[in-house]
Parts: C-alpha cells; sequence; structure tokens
C-alpha cells in the first residue's frame, strides 16, 4: 500500500503522547485495507479491529511508531496535507445536549430492545461476527492560486473482516477477509497480544473496553446510574477529545464484538442513557440495503454514527465522517458459535 497518509503518520516522533479512541478508530480503516499479500512483504501488522480502544492502541504500533490520526480535513478537490503533529490537542468538546429528535429516536430504539429476548453464551463458544464495509478515501491535486490544479478522485473499497471473539474481554482470536487469515505467518505476533489481553483481563477486571458478558449483564439498568458509570469509565487525564466524545466511541467498538451479549434490559438502559450525552444528532441512512437509524456524535469536525436497526433496537454497524464526508461504513452480523 503507497498510502501518503500513512508514510506521514511513520514519521511522527515516537516522544508523542498516546493516541486518542477517535486516533485508533480513523487510523484502523486505513490499515485493514492491507490484502493479505501486502501483509506478507511488509512487517505483520498487529490485530488491528476496533474491538477495545486500549487494546488497539496497543495493537497500532509499527517500527515503534504509534501511528495517530491526521488532524487535517478532506476538502472537495484538494489533496489532504497533514499539519504539525498535536495541532488539535487541545479538547473542542461538544456541549450541545442531544437534540430533541435524537432522545426520540433513542426512546422508540430503547422500548423496541426492550421486547427482545437473551441469547445464552455457554463455556468455550465465541461470538462470530461479519463486517460488509466500503472505505473511501479522496485523492488529487492541491489549489493553486485558488484554483483546483485537478479534480478530486473518490476511490471505495469493499471491506470484508470476519472475527471470531472470546467474548470473556471481546478478545479476538482469529481475523480473515472472507478468504485469507489477516494474522498468519511465520511473524505474527498475535498469539502474544491474545495472551497479553487476557493476562490485562485477569489482572485488571472487565470494563468498557475488555466487557464480558456477566460484567454487561450487571451493569445498571437505571439510565441516570448508567450514564454515570460510563462517563466515569472514560475519563482519561490529558485526552485531547471529551468524555463524552471517547464514550460514544467507545460505545461503537463495545456494540461491533458485544451487541449480542447484552441483555434485553441493559440493551434498552443502554440507549436510555445515552440520549444524555452532548453532541448527539440523529438521522435515517441506508446502508448495505438496509434503513437505519444513525445517532450521530460530532466534534471537531468528526461525526462518529452507530447504526440500529428500529425493529429491534439492536446496533447493527456505524459510520465515520470527517468535515461531513463518509470516509468509512459498514454493517455486521453477529452469531454465537462453537469454535474457530
Amino acid at each position: 500500500m503507497n498510502d501518503p497518509d500513512i508514510h506521514a503518520v511513520r514519521a511522527i516522533p515516537p516522544t508523542m503522547a498516546e493516541p486518542t479512541d477517535e486516533s485508533v478508530s480513523r487510523t484502523w480503516h486505513k490499515l485493514t485495507r492491507l490484502t493479505a499479500a501486502e501483509r506478507s512483504t511488509r512487517r505483520p501488522l498487529p490485530w488491528a479491529v476496533p474491538v477495545t480502544a486500549a487494546v488497539v492502541v496497543a495493537a497500532l504500533t509499527i517500527g515503534g511508531v504509534t501511528l495517530l490520526r491526521p488532524s487535517g480535513g478532506q476538502d472537495a478537490g484538494t489533496t489532504v496535507v497533514l499539519p504539525s503533529p498535536g495541532a488539535t490537542k487541545e479538547i473542542e468538546p461538544n456541549t450541545d445536549p442531544a437534540s430533541p429528535e435524537t432522545v426520540t429516536a433513542l426512546n422508540a430504539l430503547a422500548t423496541a430492545a426492550g421486547g427482545g429476548t437473551a441469547v445464552t453464551i455457554n463455556a468455550g463458544q465465541l461470538v462470530f461476527v461479519r463486517t460488509d464495509g466500503t472505505a473511501n478515501s479522496t485523492s488529487g491535486q492541491a489549489e493553486t492560486g485558488g484554483a483546483v490544479a485537478s479534480p478530486a478522485v473518490v476511490t471505495t473499497e469493499a471491506e470484508v473482516r470476519e472475527i471470531w471473539f472470546d467474548p470473556q474481554g471481546a478478545i479476538p482470536l482469529k481475523i480473515t477477509d472472507g478468504v485469507n487469515d489477516l494474522n498468519a505467518g511465520p511473524k505474527s505476533n498475535f498469539a502474544a497480544e491474545i495472551a497479553q489481553a487476557r493476562d490485562d483481563l485477569a489482572t485488571q477486571g472487565p470494563s468498557l473496553i475488555r466487557p464480558t458478558p456477566q460484567w454487561l449483564a450487571a451493569l445498571p439498568t437505571d439510565p441516570t446510574a448508567l450514564l454515570a458509570q460510563l462517563r466515569a469509565e472514560s475519563q482519561q487525564e490529558g485526552a485531547a477529545w471529551s468524555v463524552d466524545h471517547r464514550l460514544w466511541d467507545t460505545m461503537a467498538n463495545l456494540y461491533s464484538g458485544s451487541e449480542i451479549a447484552l441483555t434485553p434490559a441493559v440493551r434498552a438502559a443502554l440507549l436510555q442513557a445515552l440520549s444524555g450525552l452532548h453532541g448527539l444528532t440523529t438521522s435515517t441512512v441506508t446502508v448495505n440495503g438496509h434503513s437505519l437509524v444513525a445517532i450521530r456524535h460530532t466534534e471537531k469536525l468528526s461525526g462518529d454514527e452507530i447504526l440500529f436497526d428500529p425493529a429491534s433496537g439492536k446496533a447493527v454497524g456505524r459510520r465515520t465522517l470527517y468535515n461531513n464526508q463518509v470516509e468509512y461504513e459498514s454493517t455486521w452480523v453477529q452469531s454465537i458459535v462453537n469454535g474457530l
């Protein structure tokens, strides 16, 4: 992959602070476009999937340099120019309360979710997730003297991911693109990363970024108490993003690997609790042929959407946008399986 954004972020000094959840999410979409053939000719990438913020931050490292999110936008007809590292370090929280339409949409989803049926996950069983998505990238000449030298070209790539999660900690055990094992090969350190994730779960316990079915089932179902707990777990000293932004991004990651493990009561309570976040808006979108309710959190020109099925209230996908341009969108199907 000859991607200038990837080359640019490799030049970032290794002394820079750790990336935010948002940086991990945006960088992940670019990195996971590597094909199996490309991976075999490069230093193998760790299991870069949006599972838990802490684990993925540790995984997205190449040559000792943590890959960070470019802070520049993509304007139509221009080439992205990366500003100096740390240019958007300042927190710019979106303090707008969730719109009335969003609160109404979340309450309707909660009502639908409360009528669902709990799924039993027995010992030894895994959560299998197939994600079908598309990633958009824009290339073109920079503006010269106020004129665009050449038109922008938007490239859309289909992305398939099949992931088998250990439900105890939402730990990926195998990742494919539907055909190729993306973590195979003699130089892969995937087994060591799985062992480290399990050790972290054992020593630090379950949490939003390391959920277990038991921990999820024990979450408070009072929306006010639940939101307070979620925000407390999303605190991060020296962060460049607001607590509500980090919480929303973490919830997107939790849903992508553990939605099926939620009980109807907790699924409904989460939807009601999230209506208390700032910066939320809603719309109806069509992704992969499905009409879905998109709940978006906006901050610093970045829009992060979790997509919900209106009939069941379940989270079934996500979209990321920058400066109102869709960079990535996907839907997933989750099931319980007996093994890899």
